[in-house]
């Protein structure tokens, strides 16, 4: 299944359009070199015919309109040192179905993803605070979103017109808060997954309060190799308020999101 796997936390200052913009055109996959490219990725824009990217650990946030109308844009890597994603960076990129890495993105503003319809579905992992508005809207092939516990706020609109959703999971145990039209037009029947405890809260939350179908989410823990065997297996504890599993040095969420 085509997957949007991104790690989010906060806001971060805006870089100014203070240099001239430079225009690549480049075709194929393409690794950007950290020699080839300011830290601050907003004096840079690519043309069409791209089918992948990879930047290096130095970019800290793609700039707005960076990657807009890249239709052939199939799949992006991002470093752990990109903290935000511009306005409309990747928004029309129809074939965009993979998203990798990103631990350290903080924001995902305004139409950052608008019309990115090869995209099934929308996980961000715990870090992720602040979801912009318009931020995936129009892109109807989603079909499962997956919301951390974290998350602070989504602006309005976010998932507007995403008419091909099917479940929600939100992990915050306060709902987070939502713009106007937040989601617009997606089906109000669908199942939306929240705390068992935060049940009544969503319930009478804005926007959430409009779909029908709010249930407890499964707390079970994840299917974990070698679980129970001597020596070897899982370890729950709360951090934050939140339980998190530990297992061979690697840490999960509830729902089984990898969080360290």
């Amino acid at each position: 299944m085509k997957k949007f796997l991104l790690t989010f936390t906060c806001l971060v200052a805006a870089t100014a359009w203070a240099q001239t913009m430079i225009t690549y055109t480049a075709t194929g996959s393409i690794s950007i070199q950290a020699t080839n490219f300011t830290p601050n990725f907003t004096n840079h824009r690519f043309n069409n015919g791209i089918g992948s990217i990879t930047f290096p650990s130095p970019v800290t946030l793609i700039g707005e309109d960076a990657f807009v109308d890249c239709t052939t844009l199939t799949s992006i890597s991002l470093p752990a040192s990109v903290t935000y994603i511009g306005e409309s960076a990747f928004s029309n990129c129809c074939s965009l179905s993979s998203v990798t890495g990103g631990e350290g993105v903080q924001v995902i503003d305004f139409g950052a993803f608008i019309g990115c319809n090869s995209l099934q579905v929308v996980e961000l992992p715990e870090s992720v605070k602040i979801i912009g508005e318009a931020a995936f809207a129009n892109t109807t092939g989603i079909q499962t979103v997956k919301l951390p516990a974290g998350l602070d706020s989504i602006g309005a609109g976010a998932f507007s017109v995403c008419t091909g959703i099917t479940s929600i999971t939100c992990a915050a145990t306060v709902p987070p808060r939502c713009g106007e039209y937040c989601f617009y037009e997606v089906n109000k029947t669908i199942p939306v997954y929240v705390p068992a405890e935060s049940i009544t809260a969503y319930q009478s939350a804005n926007e959430w309060k409009d779909f029908t179908n709010i249930q407890a989410m499964n707390t079970a823990l994840p299917a974990l190799p070698y679980e129970g065997k001597a020596g070897i297996g899982a370890s729950k504890f709360i951090r934050n308020g939140q339980l998190l599993i530990k297992h061979n040095d690697k840490i999960f969420n509830a729902i089984g999101g990898r969080v360290r």
